[in-house]
């Protein structure tokens, strides 16, 4: 947390040259996780279990107040700056030296709130997680998919019983230049911080593609050994591009069906929202894929007497595809699974050992 702080026109703003993001994909778990415990009851009561959406909500009304007062500062104001100031002014310094991951809520908030003028919530139902979940990813993207583009934030709808992935019930994330700071929350317990510098491909897809996105070509390659933050890094960049590509590509099985927030006019500004008074997009499936039968034209031809055939499930992929006029366009496209076979040969192996 910083000591000093700068002064402009009456708005005393955290001296910082970067967000305070813990877990930047190269440090340990150890400063980059936190209990559920650090962060309940500062917030918003620790009576129940909280959804990452409710500390948003919470933090809303002060980064009203902090956008009000930079607007009538002459000079720019980083959003690091901005954020530590939210946090503060919200939770007390005190506070944020036991939780440091409230600055990157108030960041998720602060760039919410400039992006979209209102809280989004996204609940995306166990289904259509799954699908994220066991979806290949077999071209590298040329920029960042269009649900990624602005600040987000994805939610199940009931902790207990429903995942994300893992156990990761809620993922946040917004955007500081190139960098993506990601905020997750995990059942029962654990809020999890990463930053994340994607780099983005070649416009041209790659055709041929048959093996899935490697972590180096995702940008998020980790050395060192696998410790469990590490671990939930990578898992959260898969789900991140999965979902957000699924959101766009020709024929995704996935519907979104928008739910505006009720207005409140009485509310005054400054002040917490209240659960309704947001927006929710609800992601589901609308039919579970299947995968499709295997047909005889789509067998191929036996290598030699002594093969067997084995009928496998291939799992269903996103590829850029080029298409329309003169193949000058190109878009994202879902492959769904389907059965295929492989052959293997009965000849006993020859094994020299020196």
């Amino acid at each position: 947390m910083p000591k000093s702080s700068k002064k402009h026109k009456g708005l005393v703003l955290p001296s910082m040259s970067r967000p305070i993001s813990v877990g930047d994909g190269k440090e340990s778990g150890r400063t980059s996780k936190f209990s559920r415990a650090e962060m309940e009851g500062v917030v918003v009561g620790a009576d129940k279990y909280h959804l990452l959406s409710s500390f948003v909500a919470a933090t809303w009304g002060e980064a009203e107040k902090v956008l009000a007062e930079i607007k009538k500062t002459p000079v720019d104001v980083k959003l690091a700056e901005a954020a530590a100031l939210i946090a503060i002014k919200k939770f007390g310094q005190q506070t944020l030296l036991q939780a440091p991951a409230l600055v990157n809520v108030a960041g998720l908030t602060l760039t919410m709130l400039t992006e979209h003028s209102r809280l989004v919530l996204s609940q995306i139902r166990p289904a259509a997680a799954r699908l994220a979940q066991n979806t290949e990813i077999r071209s590298l993207p040329a920029e960042t998919p269009r649900a990624l583009k602005r600040s987000w934030l994805w939610e199940v709808r009931n902790p207990e019983n429903e995942r994300l992935f893992g156990d990761t019930v809620s993922l946040g994330g917004y955007w500081w230049g190139r960098t993506c700071h990601i905020i997750g929350q995990q059942w029962p317990d654990g809020i999890r911080v990463v930053s994340w510098n994607p780099v983005w491909g070649a416009s041209d897809p790659e055709e041929g593609t048959t093996q899935p996105l490697t972590d180096k070509e995702m940008g998020f390659l980790i050395e060192g050994s696998f410790d469990d933050h590490q671990q939930w890094s990578r898992e959260a960049v898969r789900f991140l591009l999965a979902m957000g590509i699924l959101l766009e590509a020709y024929e995704t099985p996935l519907e979104v069906r928008r739910e505006e927030g009720r207005k409140n006019p009485t509310r005054p500004k400054g002040q917490p929202l209240k659960e309704g008074e947001w927006t929710t997009q609800h992601i589901y499936l609308t039919v579970e894929p299947k995968p499709r039968k295997l047909t005889q034209e789509n067998i191929p031809p036996k290598p030699n007497s002594d093969a067997i055939a084995e009928t496998i499930i291939v799992k269903g992929y996103l590829r850029r595809q080029r298409f329309g006029a003169r193949n000058a366009e190109i878009r994202w496209v879902w492959i769904s699974p389907y059965e295929a076979v492989r052959w293997h040969s009965t000849k006993p192996k020859k094994t020299i050992i020196h």
